[in-house]
């Protein structure tokens, strides 16, 4: 604490300057004692105290933004994966994605199988290709939404799939 008379520093909780002997209040010792590192470290446990857990999720405030969140959050997954043109799960096969091709593989035991599809746009149609390794088309095929679309399993075939503007690409596998 720094004496206004002499300008001498003193221990923060002195009673008189050491050098005058002018005498401190206690709201000037309180002052200097809260810009010390030990005063905000009193201060921050003293707004703790106030601030329990369950005044701040117990207003009704709290629970509006909290629901507001959760909202917002689960609209935007469902916007950002709830839209994606892919394979759906089923007894048939397991799915398994890689990133890196953009490719999801069907692994199955049977010979062929019936995919199941979510699409994100309505549409009419799809749109089916098979392409060989060298992505040279073989096949291509118009289905309804209401056909069944059936894949062989053969590894070295390239499904690509394509509705309402998006594509899905699948390579069927062995287990």
């Amino acid at each position: 604490m720094i004496c206004k008379e002499c300008g001498t520093k003193n221990r923060i909780k002195a009673n008189y300057c050491m050098h005058c002997g002018h005498q401190f209040t206690d709201q000037q010792r309180e002052y200097a004692y809260s810009k010390t590192i030990f005063g905000w470290i009193e201060k921050i446990e003293n707004i703790w105290s106030i601030l329990t857990l369950d005044k701040i999720t117990g207003s009704s405030l709290f629970k509006i933004i909290s629901l507001v969140i959760i909202f917002l959050v689960g609209s935007y997954s469902v916007y950002k994966n709830g839209t994606q043109f892919r394979p759906l799960e089923h007894e048939n096969y397991e799915i398994q994605y890689n990133q890196k091709v953009n490719e999801y593989y069907l692994i199955s035991d049977l010979d062929s199988f019936e995919v199941s599809l979510y699409l994100p746009k309505t549409t009419d149609e799809l749109t089916v290709l098979q392409l060989n390794e060298n992505n040279e088309l073989i096949c291509e095929e118009q289905y309804l939404l209401s056909d069944e679309i059936v894949l062989n399993n053969q590894e070295e075939i390239l499904y690509q799939i394509e509705a309402a503007g998006h594509i899905v690409q699948i390579r069927t596998f062995k287990k």
